[in-house]
């Protein structure tokens, strides 16, 4: 049988992520609490997934400008749609997914 061949990774400065790669299907997360709002711009404007844990007072935007309200949704499931903005009031949590490009 022959013996595996395995990488040799040896490098001090970065992660094995970095040289290999990430194994998942998401990259990130970012977790959005209570009182706040997010607008994902720039380098966070790649979140395309989200994920509601308590939907109270919470609404989003979608990339393409449509308003979703959380309470339309099921908490702790993963919702494969793109967010650039969030919107929490006094309650809430929401959890947005990097996913892998």
């Amino acid at each position: 049988m022959a013996t595996p061949t395995y990488h040799n990774f040896n490098h001090a400065s970065s992660s094995v992520y970095n040289y290999l790669g990430n194994p998942g299907k998401y990259t990130d997360t970012l977790v959005v609490g209570s009182s706040t709002t997010v607008d994902l711009t720039g380098s966070n404007a790649i979140y395309g997934a989200f994920m509601i844990a308590n939907a109270t007072n919470v609404a989003m935007t979608t990339t393409n400008d449509a308003t979703l309200t959380a309470a339309d949704f099921n908490t702790k499931e993963i919702y494969d749609i793109s967010i650039k903005k969030v919107v929490i009031g006094s309650t809430g949590k929401v959890y947005l997914f990097k996913r892998q490009q």
